[in-house]
């Protein structure tokens, strides 16, 4: 293994941490591994399924001291937060962790496995606007990936993003995103290019926009999104052309939304989408889909809450050798504060992905997930995941189980300093030959900020 002068100095950094109690299941990993959960339900605000703001206009628990419908990670605990610098009307918060992680599969096979350490360095500037109605954001961060003996798997990404909403009336919000990516393709997705020299890598444009209303007891949600995809070309281990310009793709969506708040606590909604991808000419991969969904959101005395659905799918391709798909989509997000100090996350759901696995237009997947955080001190966060995802590929006979594991804690000395380490696990079970593969990753870290 190489031992470079950074490689040094993040071993001596970590190893003068303080002992992290457990491992947690990639809590700030690299920007392409992030699994951020969905922001719960707010009481008695307009439903904004965009910005990263948080209301912090809730309502608060008599002699409990929890705000109603929060769950443990977005428990405010102002001397642990990092406070930035005001800049006008606006708060600058800089940061940047540095992580060292362990992975005994890095290119995800199902034989001659190969082990390596990475290093990762991920610094992040974020720009939020203080501001009594209205909000301004921007933010750009980058994750780099440094392998000590395949550097041929070095990854370089970053994002770049501005967002913003503002409230026309006081029933009306309108909301807007626009962001710039680079990110590179995880060895361990179905999509991966196995002979590639290095990873597959990838840029995406986002807008996206929308429009929220209020009438008495009847909420309008209506929001349009534009994803435009390109991806690198690449080289075989022999020098041999891949062609991933095949991939490009324009994705249209627009999604809409109409709920009936039965009381404070509960609404009903029925919800309707269609999206438009739109392929590089020589892919023959174009299609389109809609969907029909109902559901209820609601909240139980403020430990228990979320929302379910269910409802109808429909995706067909230009290209008749994939024919269509029809079936039923369904999803469940609901969050149950066990006590003050837990919550448990439930995450169930069933939808339609995308796919350039030969002779598949696209594949079906059914997951379950669960996560549990635990404050066991105010600065002392504890966490356990699993999952499980069902992959139907439509028109071709392959089917994966995939099965994923994870521990973790999170350490926080002060508002300037948080530690972090992680244990992930993850397992494919494929009936499609060289797709199986079992995964252990271990990371520790340290997040500085202003």
């Amino acid at each position: 293994m190489k031992f470079t002068p950074l490689r040094a100095i993040t071993l001596i950094a970590l190893l003068t941490l303080p002992a992290a109690p457990a491992f947690a299941q990639y809590m700030n990993g690299p920007i392409s591994q992030q699994q951020n959960l969905p922001e719960p339900r707010r009481k008695n605000s307009v439903d904004n399924y965009m910005s990263d703001n948080k209301d912090e206009n809730v309502e608060i628990l008599p002699d409990e001291g929890a705000a109603r419908g929060v769950i443990v990670t977005q428990r405010r605990h102002r001397e642990y937060e990092p406070q930035g610098t005001r800049v006008g009307s606006f708060r600058f918060l800089p940061e940047v962790s540095l992580m060292e992680m362990y992975n005994d599969n890095i290119y995800a096979s199902s034989a001659n496995e190969e082990s390596d350490f990475i290093t990762i360095i991920e610094p992040r500037l974020a720009l939020r606007s203080d501001w009594r109605r209205h909000a301004l954001n921007f933010l750009a961060t980058s994750g780099h990936g440094l392998y000590a003996d395949n550097d041929g798997e070095n990854y370089n990404d970053y994002l770049v993003q501005a967002d913003g909403t503002l409230e026309v009336l006081r029933n009306t919000r309108l909301a807007a995103l626009a962001s710039y990516s680079k990110n590179h393709e995880e060895r361990g997705s179905p999509n991966n290019v196995v002979l590639q020299d290095g990873p597959v890598e990838f840029y995406v444009r986002t807008l996206q926009g929308e429009l929220a209303h209020k009438i008495n007891r009847l909420k309008f949600n209506l929001i349009y999104t534009n994803q435009d995809f390109q991806y690198e070309n690449g080289r075989t281990v022999a020098g041999v052309f891949i062609d991933n310009a095949l991939r490009d793709r324009l994705d249209n969506e627009i999604t809409g939304r109409i709920a009936y708040e039965l009381s404070p606590d509960y609404d009903v909604y029925l919800q309707g989408g269609y999206v438009n991808r739109d392929y590089n000419s020589r892919s023959n991969r174009d299609s389109d889909g809609y969907s029909v969904y109902g559901g209820v959101r609601g909240d139980i005395t403020g430990k228990l809450f979320g929302d379910i659905y269910a409802g109808f799918l429909h995706h067909e391709y230009d290209n008749a050798a994939f024919g269509e798909y029809d079936g039923m989509g369904f999803g469940v997000n609901g969050y149950w504060n066990v006590t003050n100090l837990t919550t448990l996350n439930v995450n169930v759901g069933r939808d339609i992905q995308e796919t350039i696995v030969a002779g598949a237009g696209g594949f079906e997947q059914t997951r379950f997930n669960m996560r549990l955080e635990h404050e066991l001190r105010r600065n002392i966060i504890l966490t356990a995941m699993g999952g499980y995802s069902y992959d139907d590929y439509e028109d071709i006979v392959r089917e994966d189980d995939v099965w994923q594991a994870g521990l973790g804690a999170r350490y926080l000395l002060n508002s300037h300093l948080h530690f972090f380490a992680n244990y992930n696990y993850l397992n494919r079970d494929s009936n499609a030959v060289g797709n199986d593969y079992d995964q252990n990753r271990f990371l520790v870290g340290v997040r500085a900020a202003l």
